[in-house]
């Protein structure tokens, strides 16, 4: 029987689309192997929320950019001792 599972990363950035800077919100589910699932949870203009109102090609550059944008808070986390993230991530 399938369950469902929550995200295993959460992650919020800030990306360009055309010529504006969004704000986005995304989760992701990893395992041992890596990240597996991404999902695109909203994006914001100005506090206000245009997921609505963009393209296909606006969408799949953003789906594009949370594995990255994942592995660069990683990076980040590591580089400050910040925090610990589990799974495939080098330990911080």
């Amino acid at each position: 029987m399938f369950r469902h599972n929550p995200p295993t990363i959460k992650i919020e950035f800030e990306h360009q689309i055309r010529r504006e800077l969004v704000y986005v919100e995304a989760s992701a589910w990893h395992d041992y192997e890596g990240i597996y699932k991404t999902q695109l949870n909203d994006v914001l203009l100005d506090g206000v929320s245009v997921l609505g109102l963009l393209t296909e090609d606006d969408l799949s550059d953003l789906d594009d950019a949370i594995e990255p944008a994942i592995h660069a808070d990683a990076g980040e986390r590591k580089a400050t001792g910040s925090d610990t993230i589990p799974g495939p991530f080098p330990t911080l």
